[in-house]
């Protein structure tokens, strides 16, 4: 049920905040980080161990705010309590190749969000982007919003 609440998180995210920035949300479970991820330090850092209770856009501008690095990698949320926590901001993934046939190339954030799907205790991973919201599973993609190019509002 926690994933079910947290992509309303997402996907309230996409529609009401309009971003400029491409969104990778990793969920995993463990008290381990997974694998295949480095934080990547930012000065000031924005606070972690956050819950999200209906608040994932609020706490993502107030990361953004505290320091706008925060798109430049993905965010770590660990999903073994009551409530999904934000362990880390701006996280660079580099998983191995995943092992499934690839679709085209479709940017640097699909391939690496499908890829670290793969990575043991990776529960999903989510790409946000200003024309549509994904999600991977081990290696599978949903297509959870989609818009077409002339649907999208130019900034």
């Amino acid at each position: 049920m926690v994933k079910n609440l947290f992509e309303e998180e997402v996907l309230r995210l996409f529609k009401y905040d309009r971003l400029k920035h491409v969104v990778i949300i990793a969920l995993y479970g463990g008290k381990k980080s997974p694998r295949y991820c480095v934080h990547m330090p930012m000065n000031p850092e924005p606070e972690v161990d956050l819950q999200v209770d209906h608040n994932l856009t609020e706490l993502w501008h107030s990361a953004f705010n505290t320091n706008s690095a925060v798109h430049d990698g993905a965010i770590l949320v660990q999903c073994d309590g009551v409530l999904p926590k934000i362990i880390s901001w701006s996280n660079r993934l580099y998983p191995p190749p995943a092992n499934i046939r690839q679709k085209d190339n479709k940017g640097a954030g699909y391939h690496s969000s499908l890829d670290f799907s793969m990575v043991d205790n990776v529960k999903c991973v989510y790409l946000v982007k200003e024309y549509g919201v994904y999600k991977f599973i081990r290696g599978t993609e949903r297509v959870l919003i989609e818009k077409k190019p002339e649907q999208v509002i130019k900034r």
